[in-house]
């Protein structure tokens, strides 16, 4: 699970936990509870607070829905800063175990994605992601190295899906997200 950042950035972690739960709709109420409870600890407002429940809410029911009950949601968080007087950025990094993976969220979840976080994706993988976060241009992204290089037929951005026709025997689907906490800087000068 991606729990740190490119060794080339100058980007500190200042905060990270791990969550790993059934794979079933009953327990998307405890994942978006921990990753509210992250931004929480770094000044989210009652916004940014939803946003992230909103946020998680929508990608791990992505990959619930293609999985079976027996199966198991691994879940990272971390909180980034760049520097002394920046904003905290939470990304959430979700990962399921399954040969059924669908790259491809529905029309609505992309609508609701893009409108409450700052870059999202949805990626397939052979196992579960060990990459990193780092900084592109003002947006904190997730790198799950080859699959989510646009060089090498993946993508990483706003609203990026990864369903290249070399992974379909894919056994692992990765959804992830980043959210700036922007109001926390005016609230807490040098949160970071």
């Amino acid at each position: 699970m991606a729990t740190g950042v490119s060794e080339e950035s100058e980007v500190t972690v200042i905060d990270h936990l791990t969550l790993d739960i059934s794979a079933i709709n009953e327990n998307l109420r405890l994942a978006r509870l921990v990753v509210a409870g992250l931004g929480t600890t770094h000044g989210a407002t009652i916004d940014d607070l939803e946003n992230l429940r909103i946020a998680t809410d929508e990608i791990c029911s992505h990959l619930i829905a293609n999985v079976t009950s027996d199966d198991r949601l691994s879940l990272s968080g971390v909180v980034l800063c760049n520097g002394p007087n920046s904003a905290p950025t939470v990304c959430v990094h979700a990962f399921v175990a399954t040969n059924e993976a669908s790259g491809v969220l529905e029309d609505l979840a992309e609508v609701i994605l893009e409108a409450v976080t700052d870059s999202y994706g949805i990626d397939t993988e052979h196992m579960p992601a060990t990459g990193s976060w780092h900084q592109v241009d003002d947006e904190f992204r997730l790198d799950l190295g080859d699959a989510c290089d646009p060089e090498a037929g993946g993508g990483a951005g706003r609203g990026t899906e990864f369903n290249d026709a070399e992974f379909n025997d894919a056994v692992g689907l990765n959804g992830w997200f980043t959210l700036g906490l922007v109001d926390a800087v005016s609230r807490a000068q040098g949160h970071c």
